[in-house]
């Protein structure tokens, strides 16, 4: 074989290799992100403010909604911290994470079994923002519940994180672009008509009822309670924190469903959101067209 058809075939070799470190990297990192995405999600909207603030960052710009959700913090701590930051505050503050982790352990083996681990593999990952992070399973508590529906098992104030209710949440987050073309919505019970019609569409595999025994607007799976707050007073938003306690006796999965109808101040609404998150619910806010019904008064007559 000829000298140039030897350069030849080395320097394709290399190329495949360089190719091959290349795909693993990127594999990698796209890893990375998304463990950092669902970590960032099981902290509470307070710590990912303390975290921020912490390190001095000045944190989101105020969204035009008017008011911050906690998505607008995960976000932002996103594209602000490492993911070994993020796993170390996850550890400091005992947030449970160690399927999430379990599982990043899993898929990097796997990765580096497929691609194997070589000084050229290892450069490649530098390029590509790969955190070299060692961690062990053990050293992160499990986040399962046992019994959850026993009071006794069940925190009041603690948030956990189950991916199906993530999935419900985020459609019906979504379903707010139908939501603000609608007529007027007139009360409570047809914002639940209309969210019990698009969720029973939306997963037709589910066990979605109302009026659980007790008194959770929907529940879904016999699990996944809902409950919905049509926000024109303070008196209807009063009685949120109150439920949200009642409701973590029975299950750790609470969402509160708020229909906007432009009747409560940006800054009430806010401060209300905030109560919600801090007892543990998940809260999605839609915004709709609101006016309630005037009750007919009957005209009495009398004669004189």
């Amino acid at each position: 074989m000829g000298i140039w058809k030897k350069m030849g075939k080395a320097v394709g070799g290399a190329i495949v290799k360089t190719g091959k470190w290349t795909a693993a990297s990127i594999k990698k990192k796209n890893l990375q992100n998304r463990v950092e995405r669902r970590i960032l999600d099981r902290f509470k909207k307070n710590q990912l403010k303390r975290m921020i603030k912490e390190y001095h960052l000045s944190g989101p710009e105020l969204p035009e909604r008017g008011y911050y959700k906690k998505s607008d913090y995960v976000d932002y701590a996103y594209h602000h911290f490492k993911l070994k930051t993020v796993i170390q505050w996850a550890k400091k503050h005992n947030i449970p994470i160690k399927d999430i982790m379990d599982e990043y352990i899993r898929e990097m083996e796997a990765i580096e079994r497929q691609y194997g681990v070589s000084k050229e593999s290892k450069e490649e990952d530098r390029k590509h923002g790969v955190e070299e992070i060692e961690v062990e399973s053990e050293e992160f508590e499990s986040p399962q519940i046992k019994n959850y529906g026993h009071s006794s098992e069940v925190s009041s104030k603690r948030s956990y994180y189950d991916e199906t209710f993530e999935i419900i949440l985020r459609e019906i987050e979504n379903y707010d672009r139908v939501i603000r073309n609608m007529r007027k919505i007139t009360d409570e019970r047809e914002f639940q008509n209309i969210l019990i019609g698009f969720l029973n569409a939306k997963f037709p595999d589910f066990e979605i009822i109302q009026k659980v025994d007790w008194r959770a607007d929907i529940l879904i799976n016999g699990k996944y309670a809902l409950e919905l707050k049509y926000a024109d007073n303070p008196n209807t938003m009063d009685k949120g924190v109150r439920e949200i306690k009642d409701y973590k006796k029975h299950t750790p999965y609470v969402a509160m469903i708020i229909l906007d109808v432009g009747d409560l101040h940006p800054e009430t609404l806010r401060r209300y959101i905030e109560y919600y998150e801090e007892e543990g619910a998940k809260v999605v806010v839609l915004h709709g067209k609101g006016g309630r019904r005037k009750k007919k008064v009957r005209e009495i007559r009398v004669r004189y």
